[in-house]
Formats: C-alpha cells, structure tokens, sequence
C-alpha cells in the first residue's frame, strides 16, 4: 500500500493531512479497472458518482459503470458515466436505468481537451439526474425520473463497460461512489478549485485514490476493503489534477 492510500485512510478517522500523487492510465485498447460487485456497489436509489479525467479521446468511450451498453434488458443496464456520448456529439453524460427506460443528464461542451477535469454524477430519486463538471451544475434531467434504478448482476468498471466495449484512452483518479445525493455545494467543495481533496466527510461506500504507485490493486479508502483490480495493463502514472 502506497503512502498516498494510508493517508486516504487515515483521513477517515480525522487526520488533516492529503496527497495525490498518482492516477491512472489507460490505452484505449484494452485496459480497465474492476470494482467487482459487492454489496456497497448494489445500489438501487440515490447515487452519486464523482472522479477526475484527463483524454484527447474523440471516440465514444466510458469513464465508469455498472451497465453492459449492448444490453438492453433489466439485466444488463444499471448506470453509465460517459466520457464521449454513445452516437452522439462528444460530451460526457450521466445516465441511469430503470426497467427498460434510460434517464441521462447530456452535457453540452467537448472536455477531451488533454487537461484535467472533474465530473460528479448525481441520481435523485423522484426528482433529477444531474451532471456536474468542475464544480458546476451542467445539465439536469427532471423529467419523470423514477424513484428507483436497476440494480444488475454486472461489476462496476472504469475506462469501459461490461462487455469490453467503448474502452478510454486517458487518465482516470480520485474515484469515490456514495449512497447519498451530492449537493451543488458539496460538488464546489469537492472540486476545491481544481484541486482534489479528501472525501470522507461525504461518506464514500467506494473511493479508490490510486496511490499505490506500482501493482495491480487499487485500494479502497472508503474503509468497506473493496479493492479494485488494474487490468490488461491498466497502470499508475505521476500526473494528477493540480
């Protein structure tokens, strides 16, 4: 465990004290992050989702999910964060499934411009889905949003989907996962101005710093032991959102 990581978890328990030194790269080929599918990670109604980027990618490609894309029964569709829209202009999107309907929060600028960015997805039940980007609300989707999503047998994983498809070429870091619905101000606070700060006050169920440096295990700081997996190549690099 990498010094990075003790000091996330130390956080926890009230040390002041935060570093980022590290992230993660992806090829765009084939390299992804299994979050597995614990109980942490079954999640049926408020979410939110909050990490960093950084892509020059102009295909369509996902930065974190629990959903299989070519899938299009219950049991393949649970929730997506897109970097680059599926079939559309590039723009992140935000989106989640219930039944058979799609409820998404479609941003409206190109961020794959090689600099660091930070994007907070948000499922309100019965009220919104929300995209955030760099501390600001970017789109919202109030329109008949239903009061659960799926939950589906499929492990969470960033830099792709489930099946393999629509894999990121960028850096990925600071990714927590929450049972509770971020505020706009919990967003700016977050994002602290472009630099990335300790997310234990906000009661992650998953947050994976990536400050192990070497290796193939990411670490969960949120204190529930659900490490990640690098895979395929997926690799730490020393180049993080400042």
């Amino acid at each position: 465990m990498g010094i990075g990581t003790k000091l996330g978890i130390f956080g926890l328990s009230g040390a002041s004290s935060f570093s980022n030194t590290y992230s993660i790269d992806l090829d765009g080929v084939n390299d992804y992050i299994d979050l597995g599918n614990p109980t942490e990670l079954q999640i049926t109604t408020s979410l939110s989702v909050s990490l960093w980027f950084k892509s020059t990618d102009s295909t369509d490609y996902v930065l974190i999910c629990k959903d299989n894309a070519h899938g299009h029964s219950i049991n393949d569709r649970s929730w997506t964060m897109w970097g680059n829209r599926y079939g559309g202009t590039n723009v992140i999107i935000f989106g989640i499934r219930n039944g058979s309907s799609t409820f998404s929060a479609i941003g409206t600028t190109d961020y794959n411009d090689g600099n660091w960015h930070h994007v907070v997805g948000v499922f309100e039940p019965s009220t919104a889905v929300r995209l955030y980007v760099d501390g600001n609300l970017e789109t919202e989707n109030t329109t008949s949003i239903p009061a659960t999503m799926n939950d589906v047998g499929k492990t969470v994983q960033i830099g792709r989907n489930a099946d393999g498809q629509y894999v990121m070429d960028g850096q990925i870091d600071e990714t927590g996962i929450f049972t509770s619905v971020l505020s706009a101000s919990d967003v700016t606070a977050i994002y602290n101005g472009g630099v990335p700060k300790s997310l234990a006050s906000y009661s992650p169920v998953g947050w994976w710093r990536f400050e192990e440096g070497s290796g193939t295990t990411a670490g969960d700081s949120s204190g529930n032991s659900n490490d990640g997996t690098l895979t395929n190549g997926a690799a730490y690099i020393a180049d993080v959102p400042n």
